[in-house]
């Protein structure tokens, strides 16, 4: 409850409780007007310190206290009557909330511009054609290996002797060779040119005679027919030869002898035709 200020009331309004008036006639004796009698309970309090009793009081407390605490009641019973408090006022409706305006519609967004096409590559240039590799060139042909000279035969200018006959062979002067010459059971003799009245020894039977002398000496061969004369050798009757050609490796040369029947010494000669 809301107390109001005493002086708000009309100061000829007089108290008619009669509790109160009791209190009253008890303090100062006679009805008296608010403030008076207010100013004279403060007096008499004063004066009266301690603890008085009031028992004809109403309020179940008979102090002095007691009494002051049923006067504060009784006036505010009083400030009730004169002004009464309104009623309080109903709250006021909350107003209703303003609705929430609607959110504004987003912007819709600027469609992207669409993207620039990209720029086509420009095609890669055709790389250069590989230049075709120069042909090798051919190689040249290797020089044709010059003939490897012939070994020097040195041959001799005049082969002479003799080789045995052997059991299995038929011999021709014209088939005359190196082998029969360089057999070892040949017995072989060289010169560089004409001979006099030479040699043999004795001469076995059954042998080949022979005397090789290189055609483009011009020589001639001939044999002693024992006797002193000098005669040509014996093709004839036996196996034997007066200039048959023949090759020793490849050189030409002219063939002369002949077969023996007894065992003899021999005796040749190397000449030209003119020496005869």
């Amino acid at each position: 409850m809301k107390t109001k200020k005493f002086s708000e009331f009309n100061r000829n309004q007089t108290i008619t409780s009669d509790s109160f008036m009791y209190f009253l006639k008890s303090v100062s004796g006679k009805p008296t007007n608010c403030l008076t009698t207010v100013q004279n309970l403060k007096d008499y309090i004063n004066a009266n310190i301690g603890n008085i009793e009031f028992p004809e009081l109403k309020t179940e407390e008979k102090t002095l206290i007691g009494a002051i605490n049923e006067i504060f009641d009784l006036l505010n019973e009083i400030i009730d009557t004169l002004n009464p408090t309104p009623p309080e006022p109903e709250p006021e409706p909350e107003p209703e909330p303003e609705p929430e305006p609607e959110p504004e519609p987003e912007p819709e967004p600027e469609p992207e511009p669409e993207p620039e096409p990209e720029p086509e590559p420009e095609p890669e240039p055709e790389p250069e054609p590989e230049p075709e590799p120069e042909p090798e060139p051919e190689p040249e042909p290797e020089p044709e290996p010059e003939p490897e000279p012939e070994p020097e035969t040195n041959l001799a200018n005049v082969y002479y002797g003799y080789f045995p006959r052997t059991t299995d062979e038929s011999f021709d002067y014209s088939k005359l060779s190196m082998r029969h010459i360089d057999d070892m059971d040949t017995i072989t003799n060289t010169a560089d040119g004409a001979l006099d009245r030479c040699s043999l020894g004795v001469v076995p039977a059954s042998c080949f005679l022979y005397i090789a002398i290189k055609k483009e000496l011009g020589l001639i061969a001939m044999e002693d027919d024992g006797f002193g004369d000098i005669v040509t050798f014996n093709d004839t009757s036996v196996i034997g030869a007066n200039g048959v050609e023949v090759y020793l490796k490849d050189e030409l040369y002219v063939v002369y002898g002949e077969y023996t029947l007894i065992d003899k010494e021999r005796f040749i000669y190397v000449l030209a035709e003119s020496d005869l």
